[in-house]
């Protein structure tokens, strides 16, 4: 009776996988496993960076496009510049933007980008008294920050992040503005 259930492979002596070779195949598979595993987070850290620099040069792009629309005479204005004793360096209010590039306000909770503007003027520059217009140029360095809402950076004595005491993705994109524009 017991040869009718049998096949003819299925005879004591027969080919076929022990135990252990099966344990030492998923064994085999197992550590080939994690070892691919061990790659995706360096692989989504890449990712992130890649995603940061991408967005905080369209963030940078932007700011430039709306200072450069305003005039030489306009930025210095927003970084209080434009008398006959003005500074030769100044900082514009920082502005916030969130992880898709749009602008917020400085308390808003879904902001992922803090933006940083300084203003070095041209050493030759008039000083652009009321009624003139600004000529000559200045260097804007547009630093993007990627930093979780609510967490303080450190601003240096340059207007910038402090590169050693924060520890965020930093990407500043220098520019140069210039010409003759009116008020």
């Amino acid at each position: 009776m017991r040869s009718q259930f049998l096949s003819s492979n299925s005879r004591p002596g027969t080919a076929g996988f022990s135990l252990v070779e099966v344990a030492i195949a998923i064994g085999v598979l197992a550590v080939s496993f994690l070892a691919l595993l061990s790659l995706v987070p360096p692989a989504h850290q890449q990712l992130k960076t890649a995603m940061d620099t991408t967005i905080a040069a369209q963030i940078a792009r932007s700011v430039v496009s709306q200072l450069q629309a305003g005039g030489l005479g306009e930025v210095l204005r927003l970084g209080r510049m434009d008398g006959a004793n003005a500074p030769r360096i100044a900082n514009l209010p920082a502005q916030y933007f969130t992880a898709t590039g749009h602008e917020v306000a400085p308390d808003e909770l879904d902001q992922a980008y803090r933006v940083n503007t300084r203003i070095l003027r041209d050493a030759q520059m008039s000083g652009a008294w009321p009624g003139e217009g600004a000529r000559g140029w200045a260097v804007l360095t547009v630093e993007v920050v990627a930093v979780p809402a609510g967490v303080p950076i450190v601003i240096g004595e340059d207007g910038l992040v402090n590169r050693t005491k924060t520890p965020f993705a930093i990407a500043a994109f220098p520019f140069v503005i210039g010409g003759h524009s009116a008020r």
